[in-house]
């Protein structure tokens, strides 16, 4: 068994004890097998299912004692103060309120206050929230369900398995050795369809990575990469520093003033959002929700001016048919969009496996704090890209 090429941060590395830890083994579930369908079309391997089947009990919801201060932030962001308080683990997890006619609603997490636990939620679609769902009279929380996005991750692949099988593979350790040896040092590791660097905190690895990220942008801006992190602050962090970086040599921006960073997701903090708002927005995506909001005045006005049922009709079709083809803001830049890097959480990545059905849209995936991340998502994403690089802690 050979090991990726890597690159070792700081005096002491256990790069190469890690990369040849066998796989977790699974631990004995008494839960109730996965539907035979699932089982057979997953291309995870049984034991992994059976762990991740045990660890659902840890995402049931979780009745609050109460909530305070409900209200509607605007149109489509509700804001509440749960008791007790929310803490920042909360992120990516729902709200669930049970209206007095026993309607329910659920809410996405998409901010929590670190001053005093406020959360603020809106529906993934980020539609209309109704009134009455400040007057809901329960509350229960329930975190991101991890197992469940991994499984829905893996049922993207039913066409690639032996792609899945190769990158969890190669993240336990099991990666032909092409005889080179460690890099020389970080920009060798680019060329390296899977690499590692690898180093004790403190070390520099996040701002080694940003390094690499921004001279790659530099030097291709048309290569396509995903970068992900493990919290919503990691990423911000990576994004921020690549932003600077950019920034510092007048290289933030495409000569059509296209953004070459989308920081996508939820969750985005402060500091990169007052920064760098451009980061948080794809142009051609805005192009697209411009249109619509166009087209919404449209169908006021024709109301106003007494414009005929038929005439209402045809407008009301061509706006439901321009609404539909508007994916999700990240799903899109994705598939579409101009920016050369990505950031996202590892949380929203594996959604974004499940909606580009394991396709390869990238040509190399960037894995921040690689040692907080684990190794089924790690091989779950690895599938999306040409390349991979992973950063990293050993421990």
């Amino acid at each position: 068994m050979g090991a990726a090429p890597a690159i070792r941060m700081g005096n002491e590395s256990a790069q190469a004890r890690h990369a040849r830890k066998p796989a977790a083994q699974a631990p004995q579930s008494t839960a109730s097998a996965e539907p035979a369908d699932l089982v057979v079309r997953s291309v995870l391997p049984p034991e992994l299912l059976a762990a991740l089947e045990s660890e659902r009990s840890l995402y049931r919801w979780q009745m609050l004692k109460g909530a305070v201060d409900v209200r509607l932030e605007d149109e489509s962001m509700l804001g509440l103060t749960p008791q007790p308080a929310a803490d920042p683990s909360w992120g990516g997890g729902q709200l669930i309120g049970f209206l007095p006619d026993e309607r329910r609603f659920v809410g996405e997490i998409v901010h929590v206050d670190p001053t005093n636990g406020r959360v603020f939620l809106s529906t993934r679609s980020l539609g209309h929230i109704p009134p009455e769902v400040a007057s809901a009279e329960r509350w229960a929380f329930q975190p991101f369900d991890f197992s469940e996005a991994l499984l829905a991750a893996s049922r993207a692949y039913d066409s690639r398995g032996p792609q899945v099988r190769d990158a969890l593979d190669r993240v336990c350790g099991r990666i032909p050795d092409d005889g080179a040896g460690p890099s020389p040092g970080p920009e060798d590791l680019w060329e390296k369809p899977w690499a590692l660097l690898w180093g004790p905190p403190g070390t520099g690895k996040t701002e080694t990575v940003a390094r690499l990220l921004a001279q790659a942008i530099q030097r291709n801006p048309k290569e396509r990469i995903l970068a992900v992190a493990p919290t919503n602050r990691a990423a911000d962090t990576l994004a921020l520093r690549v932003a600077r970086m950019l920034s510092k040599a007048g290289a933030l921006y495409a000569p059509d003033t296209t953004c070459r960073i989308f920081r996508g997701g939820v969750g985005v903090g402060q500091e990169l959002t007052h920064a760098f708002p451009a980061v948080l927005h794809d142009s051609g995506y805005q192009k697209q929700a411009a249109r619509i909001e166009h087209m919404e005045e449209r169908v006021r006005r024709e109301y106003l001016n007494g414009a005929s049922s038929s005439r209402l009709a045809t407008v009301k079709a061509e706006l439901r048919k321009v609404r539909d083809g508007l994916t999700d803001e990240t799903l899109f830049v994705a598939r579409e969009g101009f920016a050369t890097l990505m950031v996202l959480t590892v949380h929203r990545a594996l959604r974004l496996v499940s909606e580009l059905e394991g396709a390869e849209r990238f040509d190399r995936l960037v894995v921040d704090e690689a040692g907080m991340v684990s190794r089924a998502a790690v091989g779950l994403m690895a599938p999306l890209a040409r390349k991979v690089l992973l950063g990293g802690d050993p421990k």
